[in-house]
């Protein structure tokens, strides 16, 4: 410090001796650096919208401050922009309370900037419940009179219990209108909070989620005005919720509420459970995600299960010392949970005297995940310990305790009907569901269904469910020892199956070839029935259809077709039975000769015999024909009686 007095006025000394008028020159540059171009060169690279950035600002807002006065207009009009900008950078940054500190310095000046800015604040004004506020800056808003009335009838029903269920037709608009309003975010988390108290074993996963994010909204907004008891107690309620009911990492509201205190004891006895837990558990992503469960996993089951279930010294953790926490670590913070609520403390009156508010940690979702643990750990166990039949009674213990907890009675009895009744179903959406939430659960319910004799004699449509289900979810192919184990038996089930189909259609072939060789047996007792031949020479189809022996293709289907339209029945009018049966055989006849002339290897073989150039020709060939008619080949006028028109209604032609 000595060397710089003596720098600094070795300094003036020598500005003096050259004649620098110092205090004219500290003013001169004072006055260059309140010039707007000055101001503007410091901020025109501030194009990130950031931390960074925001610090620049505010730096220049400092400078600016001490160059304002009536006689710089052209600096206020830049004052406005810099604090519009911090406040869009503090918005971005989630700061809505210093963007409303940021948007309040603005001054009316007709800027664009002020008018923009004003409309930001009126919908911060609006979000917060500031409507002191708002009617300053908007007096003619009506939005806080309609607000007002809502928050009138609300704070009726808050102190009549008969109108208490009816709470949400105010909570819900007054928050949709302001959204971040403290007092109606902290009405709604105590009326969450005794609707969570009054609910089934405290355990309500709707409500608990929506307690969750009305308590991480109070912080996000209102970080700055809440004491630090205040948000100690919401960061502890927040990861009590997280553990217990909703079965999710509590940690990051744990180290939030211990860097405030960390001597306070609710979330230090929190943290020592969960990080003990921690260490010894398998991940939640292990047990639920489906592609994890079935991947390799390098647990020591053996450690899981002596953990929780071998009896050890008194306030060593395991699974009774868990439970027995948990339930006091609730009835020890009643006042937290149910009185200290300033607001709506007329809520939780009559739950003042009640000395406790769980009896048992069972029904949580945090103890389903400890029963899954030992549920798998057993699984796993019974396959390789050596003590196979303990592990599979603690599998049954904990594997059924979680269906009695999670299934309703309902699908509880579709199981209970799979494995006792011979052809009981089970929906192939069921299993899949109870694999999608709970995998272990599944493998359990599968495992009981095959073992199962029913299962392997007799039910094949439950079989092709269970076949299905490991071939959708590929579990033939898994890592695990447990689902390999039962993808064996079933892969045995398949393969018999498909044993079983081959030697019916083995049976079926068999069964065909005999009938088949018993056919060609009974033919060679006699000579082999003659062919009968598709025409005969007897007739001349060509006169027929009136077309010469040389006409083609087009020339005899036209012939036919004007025949076809001639004598069909349809252009007769009315006829006797007698001029039917003549009209009958006449299209018979014709459709006959079509047959053949319209065929060229008919057509020519017709054409050789009629020229004696083939067996049968001649009166040797109407013997022949007698005889297939007699046997029933030749049934062209058997046709005629049962269908005289073989191409259908001719009636608009082709």
């Amino acid at each position: 410090m000595r060397h710089y007095h003596i720098l600094t006025n070795l300094l003036i000394v020598t500005l003096w001796l050259f004649g620098i008028d110092i205090p004219a020159a500290w003013a001169k540059a004072e006055q260059n650096n309140c010039k707007l171009t000055y101001f503007q060169g410091l901020t025109k690279d501030l194009k990130r919208f950031d931390n960074s950035d925001l610090s620049k600002y505010q730096n220049v807002a400092a400078k600016l401050e001490h160059c304002l006065n009536e006689s710089t207009p052209d600096l206020y009009l830049f004052k406005n922009e810099i604090f519009y900008k911090m406040g869009l950078i503090h918005l971005s940054l989630g700061n809505d309370m210093k963007a409303m500190n940021a948007f309040e310095e603005l001054k009316n000046l007709g800027d664009s900037y002020y008018n923009v800015s004003k409309e930001r604040l009126s919908d911060l004004y609006t979000s917060f419940g500031l409507w002191a506020r708002l009617k300053n800056l908007l007096p003619e808003d009506d939005t806080s009179e309609f607000f007002k009335s809502l928050n009138k009838t609300l704070y009726e029903k808050i102190y009549d219990e008969n109108k208490f269920s009816t709470i949400d037709d105010e909570l819900v608009p007054m928050l949709n209108i302001s959204p971040y309003d403290i007092d109606i975010l902290t009405i709604r988390s105590d009326f969450l909070f005794r609707k969570l108290i009054d609910s089934s074993h405290f355990n309500d996963l709707t409500v608990a989620y929506e307690i969750t994010r009305v308590y991480e909204t109070i912080l996000e907004k209102h970080k700055i005005m809440l004491s630090l008891d205040k948000r100690i107690q919401i960061h502890y309620s927040i990861a009590m919720i997280q553990l217990l009911i909703l079965n999710i990492e509590p940690t990051q509201h744990i180290r939030k509420c211990l860097s405030i205190d960390m001597d306070y004891k609710p979330c230090k006895d929190l943290s020592l459970m969960v990080s003990r837990l921690n260490k010894i558990n398998p991940t939640r992503s292990q047990l639920f995600d489906t592609q994890t469960y079935t991947s390799e996993k390098n647990i020591d089951w053996e450690e899981i299960n002596k953990y929780y279930t071998v009896d050890k010294r008194k306030n060593q953790i395991n699974y009774d010392w868990i439970n027995n926490h948990i339930v006091e670590s609730i009835n020890r913070n009643i006042d937290l949970f149910i009185t200290h609520r300033p607001i709506t403390k007329k809520l939780f009156l009559k739950k003042d005297t009640k000395t406790e508010l769980v009896s048992t940690a069972d029904n949580f979702a945090f103890f389903k995940f400890i029963d899954i643990i030992l549920c798998q750990a057993n699984m796993e166990l019974s396959l390789k310990s050596k003590n196979k039949k303990e592990h599979k009674k603690l599998m049954d213990h904990y594997c059924k305790k979680i269906m009695k907890e999670t299934f309703s009675k309902e699908d509880l009895d579709k199981f209970v009907n799979t494995l006792n009744k011979k052809d009981a179903q089970l929906p192939e959406e069921f299993i899949n569901t109870v694999w999608n939430t709970y995998p272990t659960v599944a493998i359990y319910m599968v495992d009981k269904i095959i073992s199962r004799k029913n299962f392997r004699l007799h039910n094949g449509q439950l079989q092709d469910v269970i076949i299905k289900f490991f071939d959708d979810n590929s579990l033939f192919n898994t890592m695990d020892p447990f689902i390999q184990k039962e993808a064996s038996i079933i892969q045995k089930i398949m393969n018999q199956k498909q044993k079983l189909n081959e030697q019916r259609q083995q049976q079926q072939q068999r069964q065909f070839f005999q009938q088949f060789a018993g056919g060609q047996q009974g033919q060679q007792r006699g000579p082999p029935p003659q062919q009968p031949p598709a025409h005969n020479p007897d007739k001349d189809y060509y006169k027929i259809l009136s077309v010469p022996k040389d006409a083609n293709s087009k020339e005899i289907r036209k012939a036919y077709l004007n025949l076809t339209k001639k004598y069909h029945p349809d252009k007769q009018g009315n006829m006797s039975e007698d001029e039917q049966k003549k009209v009958h055989e006449k299209m018979s006849e014709i459709n006959e000769a079509y047959e053949i002339l319209s065929d060229d290897s008919k057509r020519n073989e017709y054409d050789n015999m009629s020229r004696g150039g083939g067996p049968g020709a001649g009166a040797s060939f109407g013997n022949q024909r007698q005889q297939g008619n007699r046997n029933g080949w030749f049934n062209f006028q058997q046709q005629a009686q049962g269908n005289p028109f073989p191409f259908g209604n001719m009636r608009g032609g082709f």
